[in-house]
């Protein structure tokens, strides 16, 4: 399975700024679920608000697919720049607005994840929790577009949900949603007091629903 040619401009960040409208036109509804609040900053109005809240955000090139929250060389987040860029922050996004996009520095959810230290074999590791974000997957069938019952995560190795990214020492975990209502006798829970072999073992409830990532 390989995604259609083109398609990676969905995920491009600059998309995410457009998406609430998108929605509006082509569906006559909101978004199911909120994205990350995004301004591109090739508008002047845009671009002043951007300027003015950079302290609260992420900005960073239009045009990347990368994770969200990743930071790079040519990004700045907290109103300051990560790859100690020389000059103010203001007069680069007035330079480069069109090629940068603002968005909302926001707090990741976390997923349990089983940590080792170094030095430590995996049998004594322990689960702390870690910033996770999921990507799920969508197929074009007869029927129309149907979304596949999981997808796959992104942790973090530590508590920094910026360095979520495989090349920065964060994983990825499969994510299968066995159950849309209670489910008392997962099979996922391990017996109580038994120690865990690994993350395939982790779970988590909210609500009445259940994912299980392994």
């Amino acid at each position: 399975m390989v995604n259609a040619l083109g398609s990676g401009v969905l995920e491009m960040r600059a998309m995410m700024a457009f998406l609430p409208r998108i929605a509006q036109v082509l569906q006559g509804q909101p978004l199911a679920l909120p994205n990350i609040a995004t301004w591109w900053c090739g508008g002047a109005k845009e671009r002043a608000y951007v300027r003015q809240n950079a302290h609260k955000m992420l900005i960073g090139p239009a045009s990347t697919i990368d994770p969200p929250l990743d930071v790079t060389a040519r990004s700045a987040l907290g109103g300051q720049f990560a790859g100690g860029v020389k000059g103010k922050l203001a007069d680069w996004i007035e330079a480069q607005g069109a090629a940068l996009v603002g968005q909302e520095a926001v707090a990741l959810s976390t997923t349990p994840a089983w940590v080792t230290e170094p030095g430590e074999t995996l049998a004594e590791g322990r689960l702390q929790p870690r910033p996770m974000t999921v990507r799920v997957l969508a197929t074009r069938t007869p029927q129309g577009w149907r979304f596949m019952k999981g997808g796959y995560a992104r942790i973090g190795r530590s508590g920094d949900a910026t360095a979520l990214a495989m090349q920065k020492g964060g994983s990825v975990a499969d994510v299968w949603i066995v159950s849309t209502g209670w489910c008392p006798k997962c099979r996922c829970n391990p017996a109580r007091g038994r120690r865990s072999a690994g993350p395939a073992r982790a779970w988590c409830r909210r609500g009445r629903r259940i994912t299980c990532s392994g």
